[in-house]
């Protein structure tokens, strides 16, 4: 019996190599495959929410689900290591009332409590955006511009600014409307130009000034800053009048209804005269600075 087996199996073995194909060149294995059977898309309007509720109801629903005027939506992103992308996420600002500047929040994922240095993944996040969108195509198509254009974006530095550019889709960066950026400069520039804040490094920041001037529809921007010289953090007449000039001036090309910026010192008139006419509104607020959990 195992031998007839083995015979049938030798002789089916044959044929099969007989028929096969004697060149294994692309052309000569170009066979047609059948067609994948493939189901129709659903309109979804079949839905009771497409059905029933008119457009303008679903916006109000989106609003509410995912806008929120009164708190900054923060975008947290973590420096990458040895050259591995690290995750990103999102934070509804819970630290309202802290003096400190706005990057130095614990929303962002890093504080101090009782001698220890705490950290929270950037994964991490306390609202469920996403979950909305991912529900069909349809709601995404009417919502995400809700997203984008109702929530007042933080950064925690311009590196943020770039990263959530280069993360979102065009049409979802260009439907920004409420932006702000929190950070710290240490003075004289040609010392800062590699890293990430703190303080802040001056080539990403004209990169994220160059990323923000292509925003057409900006309602308002609004920058919290601290420059500082870098040995003395005490004597403003110490900080470079150059970097001074640097980090204003590639502020200038941006355009936004309402364009604020609240800064630690007041600028010397000469960095005024060289920068000439501005399209922002300089607001003098010294603010503490968390020095134990961010030493400089």
């Amino acid at each position: 019996m195992r031998a007839f087996i083995v015979k049938k199996l030798k002789e089916r073995k044959m044929a099969t190599t007989a028929t096969a194909p004697c060149s294994t060149s692309a052309a000569s294995c170009t066979a047609p495959r059948p067609d994948l059977p493939r189901s129709s898309a659903h309109t979804q309007r079949q839905c009771a929410v497409f059905n029933t509720l008119s457009a303008e109801l679903r916006l109000l629903i989106y609003h509410a689900a995912l806008a929120d005027s009164r708190r900054l939506l923060h975008f947290l992103h973590v420096t990458p290591y040895k050259g591995e992308p690290r995750p990103m996420g999102h934070w509804r600002c819970e630290d309202r009332d802290s003096p400190y500047p706005i990057w130095q929040h614990r929303c962002f994922g890093c504080w101090a409590e009782d001698n220890t240095r705490w950290h929270r993944k950037a994964s991490h996040t306390n609202s469920d955006l996403i979950s909305l969108l991912l529900t069909c195509r349809l709601i995404y198509s009417e919502a995400v511009e809700v997203l984008y254009a109702e929530n007042h974006f933080s950064f925690r530095g311009a590196r943020g600014v770039v990263k959530f550019q280069n993360l979102i889709a065009p049409p979802s960066w260009h439907a920004l409307r409420y932006v702000h950026i929190s950070t710290t400069f240490l003075t004289p520039m040609k010392h800062w130009k590699r890293g990430s804040l703190p303080p802040e490094n001056y080539d990403h920041w004209e990169s994220g000034c160059h990323a923000l001037s292509g925003l057409r529809r900006l309602q308002l921007l609004s920058i919290d800053m601290i420059v500082w010289d870098q040995l003395n953090h005490e004597n403003t007449d110490a900080i470079e009048h150059q970097s001074l000039i640097y980090i204003f001036g590639a502020l200038k090309a941006i355009r936004a209804r309402t364009f604020q910026i609240e800064l630690n010192i007041k600028l010397p008139d000469q960095v005024k005269n060289s920068l000439g006419p501005v399209p922002f509104e300089i607001l003098y607020h010294e603010r503490p600075y968390d020095r134990e959990t961010f030493p400089l």
